[in-house]
């Protein structure tokens, strides 16, 4: 989500004059964003001249931008985690479906085994009389 500032729009139209007015009047580099990007991770990538005017050096730069990769990684976690729980709940339901599919089959094997034996069971009772 664009969240476009001051100094984002200085930032963006690569303007150092704009971009060392605004952080003498106390902008906050880590406020704000560009295309969603946060104005440091932008300016690391595009403007990287206009860093020290951020007054953001280079190592404070690569922890900010690693900042955003790790969210970024964790969004992506949390995405991927939940699209596998709903296809594990997808599947568990696929399976109960089944398990009942199955069961009321063997209840009607069940039921037709019995309906079977009751139709032999007087034969069988007669040839056991005979024996």
């Amino acid at each position: 989500q664009d969240q476009w500032s001051p100094l984002s729009l200085a930032v963006w139209y690569n303007n150092p004059d704009c971009v060392s007015l605004l952080m003498a009047a106390g902008a906050n580099p880590r406020c704000g964003s560009i295309y969603g990007r946060p104005i440091v991770e932008w300016a690391a990538d595009r403007q990287p001249h206009l860093l020290p005017l951020l007054n953001l050096a280079p190592e404070k730069k690569e922890t900010a931008k690693s900042d955003v990769i790790k969210a970024d990684v964790r969004d992506d976690v949390n995405k991927q985690m939940q699209e596998l729980r709903m296809e594990h709940q997808i599947q568990i339901n696929n399976i109960r479906q089944e398990m009942g599919t199955m069961k009321q089959g063997y209840e009607a094997r069940i039921v037709q085994l019995e309906a079977t034996v009751q139709i032999y069971e007087p034969i069988f009772n007669q040839i056991e009389a005979t024996q």
